[in-house]
């Protein structure tokens, strides 16, 4: 063999130690790629079922609070109801009020009509019993 072909030999021989490092390089490469990936998967179906869990306990949240919301309504159409009947009783008790006010406004005046002509009265007695005195006539006895 000659030097040109030894020389090609030990470059096709450094080529193929190269490549052979470079393959098995590669092939680690691939191997980690792989693992890696394999990891990946992995981790994505464990957020995949983590999200579903957590899809699951939001939509029952969201059923409860749907419900919730429902009972809410409910008890506020019953509290608009009550309001309305506790408004109109108090318009009721406003309006008697003001009658019962009208009414002792009126038996006041009449008490003050009845007393204003009982006094009169008085006045005329006594002056009738004042006057009869003076005429020389005695009082009656049952007066």
């Amino acid at each position: 063999m000659n030097s040109q072909s030894q020389d090609r030999l030990d470059r096709v021989e450094q080529l193929l130690a190269w490549t052979a490092e470079q393959t098995a390089a590669n092939s680690r490469e691939i191997r980690e790629l792989c693992q890696s990936i394999q990891e990946l998967r992995q981790s994505i179906q464990e957020s995949r079922t983590q999200s579903a869990e957590q899809a699951a306990a939001q939509a029952q949240s969201l059923r409860e609070l749907q419900q919730v919301v429902s009972e809410t309504r409910s008890d506020l159409a019953h509290l608009a109801e009550w309001a309305e009947e506790v408004t109109q009783a108090l318009v009721t008790l406003t309006a008697l009020q003001r009658e019962h006010e009208r009414a002792i406004q009126a038996i006041n005046q009449r008490q003050a009509e009845t007393d204003q002509r009982f006094n009169v009265l008085l006045e005329e007695v006594r002056y009738l019993i004042r006057r009869q005195g003076s005429d020389g006539n005695s009082p009656p006895s049952s007066v």
